[in-house]
Parts: C-alpha cells; structure tokens; sequence
C-alpha cells in the first residue's frame, strides 16, 4: 500500500496552500475554513469535492467517476485520476 507516501506528498501539496490544512490520522483529508474537500481512502485514491454542477465535466473530461470511500459513494466527490497527482 503506497498510503504513507501519499499521505507526505499530500502534506507537500498542502503546506504550498494557504488556508488549506491537512488532518485525520487514519482517514487524511483536507480542508479549508472548516469545510472538508479532499480525501485519501485506504485505496490510496484521492477524491475531491466539487460543485453539483461541475462534476460531470470533471469526470468527462477526465475519463474518472465517482469517489468511494470505505465502500460508501461520496456525494459530490468525483476520483482523481493519478494522471493528474503531479499537477
């Protein structure tokens, strides 16, 4: 399982980002102003909360679906493909 690497490349990303903090111990997310917005499943897959209304753009343009997280679909997350992790 590649978790604990992600979850350092995750704090790189995070540290780079005012306003945005990492948190979880066992289920790392990301949020700002008290709002969660990514997640990391035990997958080692990262999800992304977007708006109702750009969410099938998304995963259109990007060729990824939905978001699950422990077997649940998370509302409003769509799968960010690992094409787009170095960006």
């Amino acid at each position: 399982m590649i978790l604990l690497p992600l979850s350092i490349n995750q704090n790189k990303i995070v540290d780079t980002c005012k306003g945005f903090e990492r948190k979880g111990k066992k289920m790392i997310y990301t949020s700002s102003n008290g709002y969660m917005f990514t997640l990391l499943n035990k997958d080692a897959e990262i999800g992304i909360r977007l708006p109702k209304e750009k969410v099938a753009k998304f995963m259109e343009d990007y060729n990824t679906g939905p978001y699950y997280s422990n077997g649940a679909k998370m509302r409003d997350y769509v799968l960010v493909p690992e094409s787009l992790w170095a960006n």
